[in-house]
């Protein structure tokens, strides 16, 4: 039986190994590992550029922000402390938590304050998404009430 030729992909996966000493029975390919499936389970703080849209002076811009991964638990916690205590909003609490500055040092709530409202809002949403929480129970929940009140 004739030996099959490798086709390109296969060829640059091959020259990737060798070149990165991964071992040979590696059954997935590259291109299918998630890079952000791999952060999910970190809790090192890690930069990311985050964009958003500065209102005051209507251009969109960027901003380095050191934030680290929130587990499903936690985030569920701060969700019932946020329904809970009306004067507390989600986003905040989330910043408080898992926003650090280039040193590794938690931000003050003074220093959350003054962010751009845009700007807190896309970190939120960042964190949301490097930690794998897609869904939001207490968006899902003002709906709920939006549609059953029409």
């Amino acid at each position: 039986m004739p030996k099959e030729e490798k086709t390109e992909r296969e060829e640059l996966i091959d020259d990737l190994i060798d070149e990165n000493d991964l071992p040979e029975d590696t059954e997935v390919p590259l291109d299918d590992i998630e890079i952000e499936t791999l952060i999910n389970n970190s809790n090192e703080i890690m930069p990311r550029r985050v964009e958003y849209f500065n209102r005051i002076k209507n251009e969109k811009r960027a901003f380095n922000a050191y934030i680290k991964p929130m587990s499903h638990g936690k985030h569920t916690s701060l969700q019932n402390l946020v329904r809970k205590n009306k004067t507390k909003t989600m986003v905040d609490e989330v910043l408080k938590r898992y926003l650090f500055n280039s040193k590794g040092e938690q931000l003050s709530p003074d220093q959350i304050e003054e962010l751009d409202a845009g700007l807190a809002e896309s970190i939120y949403e960042e964190i949301r998404f490097i930690s794998g929480l897609f869904r939001d129970k207490g968006q899902e929940l003002i709906v709920k009430e939006i549609v059953k009140n029409d």
